[in-house]
């Protein structure tokens, strides 16, 4: 499935959510939200090569031009702390990628800076890239980062972040980050917050069953990963039907198959989930 109108649809599921439970305000003390996408640096460039050697004419296999794309966006909700952390995040993001003499101490990023230090750091990158693409002669750069709002519930707001990088080669790559804020405590949640340590061992099995049944027809049947390799992905999502974790291209499946999504059902976390987080407790309340 296409991944923006997964999102469209997600979103959707939140928003039916919250009109069927009608949940009053004594249940949140954080207001709905009013949110606008916005565009934070953009740029573009095609660059065209010219023949090695004194030639007038490439061989077949020899990039002619190549293009370089940058696009990053957040988005705006009017709460200065929420949308600083969203700028935040997208620094994360870009991290995951800078070699580590390149990457930004976001210990010393002050708040409210979060912005200029982004804005810096792109016009910085894109003018090295270009620059390595005029000189070397390869397919290009296509780096994104795009933010969507994906839904509220009480005080519990969702964001994804989807980051697709080509530098040449067969195929980019891509993730999904998803950022899931509690407003009441102004912190992005984690897995441990979500799921305390000592039941995590009790999640990873029901998650390991889960891509067991969801990846083989028979019992004998070889997974992508082994059971020791298996891993908790610490990028999952809150949904009517219960918690949903995500892995990028290639970690539990080939690449070709895109991510993979392990959905758990409320009633299969109700014991394990801290209670804030559970969406049938938190109803019942």
């Amino acid at each position: 499935m296409n991944k923006k109108l997964f999102l469209l649809i997600l979103s959707s599921l939140f928003l039916l959510y919250a009109c069927e439970q009608q949940v009053d305000s004594a249940k949140s003390s954080f207001p709905s939200l009013q949110t606008k996408n916005v565009t934070l640096f953009e740029k573009s460039e095609q660059v065209r090569f010219e023949p090695n050697d004194g030639e007038d004419y490439f061989s077949d296999d020899e990039p002619t031009e190549a293009e370089l794309n940058y696009f990053f966006n957040s988005v705006e909700t009017g709460v200065q702390w929420l949308d600083n952390s969203i700028i935040r995040e997208i620094l994360v993001t870009l991290n995951q990628d800078n070699e580590l003499s390149d990457k930004i101490d976001l210990n010393i990023v002050k708040k409210g800076e979060e912005k200029t230090v982004l804005l810096n750091k792109l016009q910085k990158n894109y003018d090295e890239e270009l620059y390595k693409l005029k000189e070397g002669g390869y397919l290009g750069t296509v780096y994104s980062v795009e933010t969507t709002y994906i839904g509220q519930r009480q005080n519990i707001i969702t964001f994804s972040q989807v980051r697709n990088v080509y530098l040449g080669g067969p195929h980019g790559t891509y993730s999904t980050r998803y950022l899931n804020f509690d407003a009441a405590k102004k912190t992005l949640l984690s897995l441990n917050d979500v799921f305390p340590r000592d039941n995590q061992k009790k999640l990873k099995d029901l998650l390991w069953e889960n891509y067991k049944a969801k990846t083989t027809n028979t019992e004998n049947e070889n997974t992508f990963v082994s059971k020791e390799k298996f891993h908790i992905s610490t990028e999952f999502y809150f949904s009517p039907d219960g918690i949903n974790f995500v892995y990028a291209p290639a970690v539990l499946t080939p690449f070709e198959k895109g991510e993979t999504t392990l959905q758990l059902y409320w009633a299969d976390v109700d014991k394990i989930i801290a209670p804030e987080y559970s969406w049938t407790m938190s109803s019942a309340k």
